[in-house]
């Protein structure tokens, strides 16, 4: 569902973004990750990340880049070449990180409720930890 979302967002900025050969690579790169990166990645906080969604994922993020960067297959340019041009990381630090931010700022808030409320002795603190 997500993916076809965020293929529709890619596909449509092809003829009017993607090929337009005036518009420089950062200008591309941004557009993308708020265009389509966003749409792809829209609520990965909740998901159960399996390695075939992530794989899934990563397959379409590189294709999508090597699009913009204008690169064939019959290149034979490594992935991690692709990430460099683009200055971008892999997709599973997207996925990973957005999901840690949630769990952190779920514990903190959590945590300051339960100080907030008078029970911050040692066992309720080590229970807002757990």
């Amino acid at each position: 569902m997500l993916l076809s979302r965020a293929s529709s967002a890619f596909g449509w900025l092809q003829q009017r973004l993607w090929n337009d050969r005036v518009i420089q690579l950062p200008t591309k790169i941004s557009i993308y990750r708020a265009a389509v990166m966003s749409s792809l990645l829209y609520g990965c906080k909740l998901w159960t990340t399996y390695q075939r969604h992530i794989r899934c994922l990563d397959q379409f993020y590189l294709r999508c880049l090597r699009q913009i960067l204008g690169i064939k297959w019959q290149d034979r340019i490594p992935n991690t070449e692709v990430l460099q041009r683009c200055q971008l990381e892999e997709i599973n630090a997207h996925v990973l990180y957005s999901g840690l931010a949630t769990w952190s700022a779920w514990m903190t808030t959590d945590f300051q409720k339960r100080c907030s409320t008078g029970s911050s002795s040692p066992g309720s603190v080590l229970q807002a930890v757990q």
